[in-house]
């Protein structure tokens, strides 16, 4: 068992991956767009999480018990937050042709806090 120092020191790094990655990825998605569209720069994001995802959920043996059911409203609430989230990659990476990184990293972080407030 873990002791409740080393969750919190785990946490913590954790967040602080997290948060560094977050303001990394405006700055590499900026270069990369130099070398491709941006189509195709959503599409290898998302093959890549998609693999990534597949493979953890072989390791661990089958999906969330929640998604087992065969529910049309909750397939079809998943195929729509997939669609918003795609839309959402695509818009981000097509602002950084307009915007340079720093700013479009700002307006990011403010849109969850609009989105509260909405």
């Amino acid at each position: 068992m873990i002791s409740g120092e080393a969750r919190h020191a785990a946490g913590f790094l954790l967040s602080l991956t997290a948060a560094f990655l977050w303001g990394v990825v405006p700055v590499a998605l900026k270069e990369l767009l130099g070398a491709m569209d941006v189509p195709t720069l959503v599409w290898a994001r998302f093959l890549v999480a998609g693999a990534v995802l597949f493979l953890w959920l072989r390791l661990v043996g089958a999906p969330p018990s929640a998604l087992r059911g065969n529910g049309l409203l909750l397939w079809g609430l998943l195929v729509a937050a997939a669609l918003a989230l795609c839309g959402n990659y695509y818009l981000f990476s097509d602002s950084l042709n307009y915007v340079n990184a720093e700013t479009s990293e700002a307006v990011i972080q403010l849109s969850t806090l609009f989105l509260i407030l909405g």
